[in-house]
């Protein structure tokens, strides 16, 4: 069973000084953690792609395999998608630029929890 996500949140500032906030899930099982995986899903999925729960008994989360298996698993949607939403009248950005807003993000988690 996975444990409930903590739920991260932080500014980002992005191109002509826009700013937005970013969140990510944090799963953690229930021992220290052997390894942390970050997961980013393509295609404009959404991070839940990593969680996709049970059915029929089964379990399809990536989350709650790695976690059962004593890894911490962080999900994160790309800048635009899913929960970190960008104001439609923010400029065009790059897939480098995209990952800059992903890197500060995840610096304010880790640096300044």
């Amino acid at each position: 069973m996975l444990n409930d996500a903590i739920i991260l949140k932080t500014k980002v500032t992005l191109l002509d000084g826009f700013e937005t906030e970013f969140t990510g899930s944090l799963f953690l099982p229930d021992s220290p953690a052997k390894s942390l995986f970050f997961c980013q899903p393509g295609g404009g999925n959404t991070k839940d792609y990593f969680n996709l729960g049970q059915a029929e008994g089964f379990d399809y989360s990536f989350a709650s395999r790695m976690c059962g298996l004593g890894h911490a698993v962080m999900l994160m949607d790309h800048a635009g998608v899913g929960e970190n939403k960008i104001d439609d009248s923010h400029p065009f950005f790059t897939p480098r630029q995209s990952v800059s807003f992903t890197a500060q993000a995840l610096k304010e988690f880790f640096v300044h929890p």
